[in-house]
């Protein structure tokens, strides 16, 4: 015959669920931090900012970023090929 089948108790169910819980909020919090440390804006700060103002000033601080790629790629554009700009270039560009 085979093995034994081991029915998992209430509790066992219980304690597993709380340890990947645990697992969970451990690696959110570290990459959260980790987001802290590498956004200019939140780095700055001296005191413990909440999880929410670190994911928009994350988040201010990616729309900046893709602002600057445009202007940079309409600067390049503009200066080294003098691009005639009549259609839409951004739409043509939408993965920026």
């Amino acid at each position: 015959m085979g093995k034994p089948v081991h029915i998992v108790t209430k509790q066992e169910k219980r304690l597993a669920h709380s340890a990947m819980e645990r697992r969970y909020r451990r690696e959110l919090n570290a990459q959260i931090k980790y987001l802290q440390q590498i956004v200019p804006s939140c780095n700055e700060v001296t005191t413990n900012l909440n999880k929410v103002i670190i994911l928009k000033k994350a988040t201010e601080y990616v729309k900046s970023l893709r602002q600057i790629e445009k202007d940079l790629v309409f600067f390049f554009f503009e200066t080294f090929y003098h691009f005639d700009f009549d259609f839409d270039f951004f739409s043509f560009f939408s993965f920026f």
